[in-house]
């Protein structure tokens, strides 16, 4: 918002092997994959946020809720529309919808980009 000055940081993102490195200045954000992490580095995310009016717990909670915690993720599975085993109806093409069901949730694969 109009309080948030200027935001920068390094995050360490799950199933990912570079640092994600960002910098914002008022609504304007850039941010990109840049080196990996050393093998004996440690993958922790700093942040710095420069503004008037922030709120440091509110900060804090938003960007918690966003970890790949054990129970993050089960509050976000149970968020989800469809169950395994369900019908559903997919968008395969610009105009083309085909059946299918539902074989697994949150699947991940480690070819998969993060």
């Amino acid at each position: 918002g109009g309080d948030m000055y200027r935001m920068k940081g390094v995050l360490h993102i799950a199933h990912a092997e570079q640092r994600f490195v960002y910098h914002a200045v008022h609504m304007i954000f850039s941010g990109s994959f840049d080196e990996p992490w050393g093998d004996d580095e440690p993958r922790e995310s700093k942040m710095v946020f420069i503004g008037k009016n922030l709120d440091g717990e509110e900060l804090a909670a938003s960007f918690n809720d966003c970890l790949a915690t054990r129970g993050n993720m089960k509050v976000k599975e149970e968020a989800l529309r469809f169950a395994v085993g369900e019908q559903v109806e997919c968008r395969t093409g610009a105009d083309t919808w085909s059946r299918g069901e539902v074989l697994a949730r949150n699947y991940r694969d480690e070819s998969m980009p993060p």
